[in-house]
C-alpha cells in the first residue's frame, strides 16, 4: 500500500513548530528579564561617603566597624580609617569610592574621640526614601560655576561625629542638607583590635591607647580648644528668609548656615524659608539692565543677636538695604520689630 504525504502540510507543520519555538523562547527571555529586574537591588545615583568631625572633637574612625548597609543588613561599603578628617559641620574628606551604590538603610559608626579618650559607637536607621529622593535631585548650577547646566544637588553622604557620642549625618554636593542627629554610646574595643581594624600598618614602636590619645591631644591643643565654642542649640530650627530693597531685584541666593547646611534658593523667594541661622549669603541681583553678585559675611555674634531680639518660633525677615555697591545695611524684622545687625562684611563678586 502506498502512503502519500501532502508536502504543503508538512511544510506548514514545520513552520508552525518554528513559530511556537520562537514564541516560547521570547516568553522565557521576557520572564527571566523581569525576574532579573525584580531581584536586582535598587541602585541609587552615584555617591561617596565623606567623614569629618565637629570643630574641636577630633576623632579617628574604626574602619572595620564603620559602614553603611542595605535593608537586608548587607554591607554596601566601609569607610573610616586613620586619616586626618577635617573639622567642620557639614564637611569632611572623601573616604569611600564614588560609585553607584545602593541607597543605604542603616549605618554603623565607630570612632575614637581624642576629646575624651573614649570609643563610641552609633547604630543608625537612615531615612532611605528621603535619601534616595534627594540623591536624584538636580538644581541649576548657578553657584557652582555651571550657571547654564543642571547639576546634582547632592552626591555625598557626610558623617560628622561630635560631643558625647553625637553623630550628625548630611547629604552634600552643590548644597548641603542635614539629614539627622543621632546618639551613640561608649564601647570597649581592645586596643590591638582597633589598630588592626584602622591603621594601615602596626606602629614601629608599641604604643598604648592612653599614650596615643595623650600624644594627639598635646599636638592638637588648638584644634581641641575649639570644642569649647560648640553650641548644640544651633540645631534648633528657626524660620527666616532673605529680602532685598527696591529697586534691586533678587534673582537667586545661596546661604551657609551655622548648623552646617548650605542651601540654594532660585525662585519662590517669598515662600521658601530656611531653618538655621545664616552666617554667609551669596546672592545675585538685577540692577537696571545689569546683574551683580554679592557676598555678605555675618559676624558670629549673629547667633546671640538673633535670640536676644526674636522669637525663634516665628518667621524673621533678613532685609538687605543697598545704598550703593559694597555698601548696605542688614535689618532683621519680625512683626513690628526691626533691628539692624551692623557686623557684616559685604563685597561684590565676579559672576
Amino acid at each position: 500500500m502506498e502512503i502519500f504525504f501532502d508536502r504543503s502540510k508538512i511544510l506548514e507543520i514545520k513552520k508552525n513548530t518554528k513559530i511556537n519555538r520562537i514564541i516560547l523562547l521570547n516568553f522565557f527571555l521576557q520572564f527571566f528579564l523581569i525576574l532579573g529586574l525584580m531581584m536586582r537591588p535598587a541602585i541609587a545615583s552615584e555617591y561617596q561617603v565623606d567623614i569629618g568631625w565637629v570643630p574641636g572633637f577630633i576623632s579617628e574612625y574604626n574602619n572595620s566597624q564603620t559602614y553603611i548597609a542595605d535593608s537586608s543588613g548587607k554591607i554596601i561599603t566601609h569607610f573610616g580609617g586613620r586619616n586626618a578628617a577635617g573639622g567642620g559641620l557639614g564637611t569632611g574628606v572623601q573616604n569611600s569610592p564614588k560609585a553607584d551604590f545602593q541607597t543605604p538603610s542603616s549605618m554603623l559608626v565607630t570612632w575614637l574621640s581624642f576629646k575624651d579618650g573614649n570609643f563610641w559607637q552609633a547604630k543608625i536607621a537612615l531615612p532611605k526614601k528621603e535619601i534616595s529622593k534627594l540623591l536624584d535631585e538636580e538644581i541649576q548650577g548657578t553657584f557652582v560655576s555651571k550657571p547654564y547646566q543642571k547639576v546634582r544637588r547632592y552626591d555625598k553622604i557626610i558623617v560628622n561625629v561630635g560631643p558625647e557620642g553625637k553623630v550628625y549625618i548630611f547629604l552634600g554636593g552643590a548644597d548641603t542638607k542635614l539629614i539627622g542627629e543621632y546618639q551613640g554610646h561608649k564601647i570597649d574595643i581592645p586596643w590591638e583590635t582597633h589598630i588592626e581594624n584602622t591603621w594601615s600598618s602596626s606602629p614601629a614602636q608599641p604604643i598604648t591607647k592612653e599614650q596615643y590619645v595623650k600624644r594627639v591631644q598635646e599636638s592638637s591643643k588648638n584644634i581641641i580648644k575649639k570644642s569649647e565654642q560648640f553650641n548644640e542649640k544651633i540645631f534648633h530650627p528657626i524660620k527666616w528668609k532673605l529680602n532685598l530693597n527696591q529697586p534691586e531685584k533678587l534673582i537667586a541666593y545661596t546661604a551657609k548656615m551655622m548648623n552646617g547646611e548650605d542651601q540654594t534658593v532660585l525662585n519662590n523667594f517669598d515662600q521658601i524659608t530656611l531653618n538655621s541661622i545664616p552666617k554667609l549669603f551669596i546672592f545675585d541681583v538685577e540692577e537696571g539692565k545689569g546683574k551683580s553678585r554679592y557676598r555678605v559675611t555675618l559676624d558670629s555674634d549673629i547667633y546671640s543677636f538673633f535670640y536676644e531680639n526674636f522669637n525663634s518660633n516665628d518667621l524673621v525677615n533678613f532685609n538687605m538695604n543697598f545704598h550703593s555697591p559694597n555698601e548696605a545695611n542688614l535689618y532683621l524684622e519680625q512683626g513690628a520689630k526691626k533691628v539692624e545687625f551692623e557686623k557684616i562684611d559685604i563685597e561684590e563678586m565676579r559672576m
